[in-house]
């Protein structure tokens, strides 16, 4: 699983090979299956092997880029999930 996007009590949940799966399971509970995913915001966990780099937009925002497949993919991240990413990418060496 690439990583899973929150839609209400639904969640759009994406892999690696390119699929795609609609499930009628939260996304907290998807985290609570799978802890190797790491919740980037209320609405989207990654799986942190996707996590190629970060820095700071033009608004001091700071944003994580994943690499999915060939295309890169940047997410901002809120405020109040800053720290807690932070020491995920440190343990990561990213």
């Amino acid at each position: 699983m690439s990583w899973p996007l929150a839609d209400g009590n639904y969640t759009h949940v994406y892999f690696h090979n390119g699929g795609y799966y609609l499930s009628a399971i939260t996304l907290g509970t998807i985290c609570q299956r799978f802890p190797y995913l790491f919740r980037l915001s209320k609405h989207l966990a990654v799986d942190p092997a996707l996590i190629v780099g970060l820095h700071r937009n033009q608004a001091s925002q700071l944003v994580v880029v994943l690499e999915v497949g060939d295309r890169r993919q940047e997410v901002d991240i809120p405020r109040r999930r800053v720290r807690e990413v932070k020491q995920l990418l440190r343990g990561l060496g990213v």
